[in-house]
């Protein structure tokens, strides 16, 4: 009798083996998804790592209302054991006609060390009136692009030669300005030969990170954490180093403001952090539809089975198998 039993359990579900697949396939799918979207955050998160890693992306920017030298490096360096490198730079937001109109524009100096450039179109610079330009703006290779002179270069018709993507800038967005239309345009970056400038306007800093932390994990905020209250420390010291060397050439000094700028603070930098846990949230709520319909149509297929078998379950109970 058992073996009979067990040939008829089989030929049941050859029988009903288009509900059986259907009820595999929807299990798989919810199965599938769930893994897929679970994986995808993690993976965007160690994608977004590894291309830092690569192109060198600051792990801090300074700025102060009046510039840096390389006393200021030494002050770092000096103070702060967790620093790799100080890579000393120069930016300014500036007004370029574009198409008839005046756009803002962040003009910065190359620098191949750090926030390494991808260089979409054309070359790099050979001469200090060749520039690279942002490769969202609608500007033609060979173009001469004249920028509003305010003494910061020594040359403001410039030559565009190349078309480049930046890590500083890896969303649409290209933040805001205190000049023009407080909003800016894009971004070029020129040769330091063409910098009229003393002082460094930025300082990009990298850290040694012993533990290599991953970006957008906890370890690596805390780490960040604890370096920047070191960097506060040094404000002051900062600060007056620089006071009392502009006092020296001028009489109209004034106790400058420094600021310090982490990783967090880059647009782009956040905006993917929030794109890849927004995709996190969707992952804890997708799957549980997919479980939620799957029991519904394992529900649905063994009760239709089981009311087709009522006879035959019937029989087998009152001949006590059952």
């Amino acid at each position: 009798m058992r073996s009979k039993l067990i040939k008829d359990f089989f030929k049941e579900i050859y029988v009903n083996r288009k509900r059986f697949i259907s009820i595999i396939l929807i299990v798989m799918l919810g199965v599938g998804f769930f893994s897929g979207i679970k994986a995808t955050t993690p993976s965007m998160k160690y994608t977004a790592h590894k291309y830092f890693e690569d192109v060198v992306f600051m792990d801090f920017t300074m700025k102060s209302t009046l510039g840096f030298t390389d006393s200021s490096i030494d002050i770092l360096k000096n103070n702060v054991e967790d620093i790799e490198n100080i890579y000393p730079t120069y930016s300014k937001d500036m007004i370029i006609n574009l198409n008839d109109s005046d756009k803002v524009i962040k003009v910065f100096s190359i620098n191949h060390d750090v926030n390494k450039l991808n260089l979409v179109e054309g070359k790099m610079p050979t001469n200090s009136d060749e520039i690279l330009v942002d490769a969202k703006l609608s500007i033609d290779l060979g173009a001469i692009v004249n920028i509003e002179n305010d003494n910061f270069l020594k040359s403001t018709s410039l030559k565009v030669v190349g078309k480049v993507e930046s890590p500083l800038y890896i969303s649409v967005e290209r933040g805001n300005s205190n000049i023009g239309d407080g909003k800016i345009s894009g971004f070029i970056y020129v040769s330091e030969d063409l910098i009229n400038s003393d002082v460094y306007t930025d300082l990009y800093i990298t850290l040694k990170n012993p533990e290599n932390f991953l970006t957008y994990s906890k370890e690596y905020s805390d780490y960040i954490s604890s370096v920047n209250s070191k960097l506060e420390n040094l404000l002051d010291e900062l600060n007056e180093d620089r006071y009392n060397d502009s006092i020296n050439g001028s009489m109209w000094a004034s106790i400058p403001t420094t600021y310090i700028f982490t990783r967090a603070d880059n647009i782009g930098y956040s905006e993917y952090k929030d794109n890849s846990e927004k995709i996190d949230a969707i992952g804890k709520v997708f799957p549980i539809i997919f479980f939620v319909v799957s029991a519904l149509v394992c529900l649905t297929s063994m009760t239709r089975m089981v009311e087709e078998q009522r006879l035959q379950i019937g029989t087998l109970k009152a001949l006590r198998i059952f």
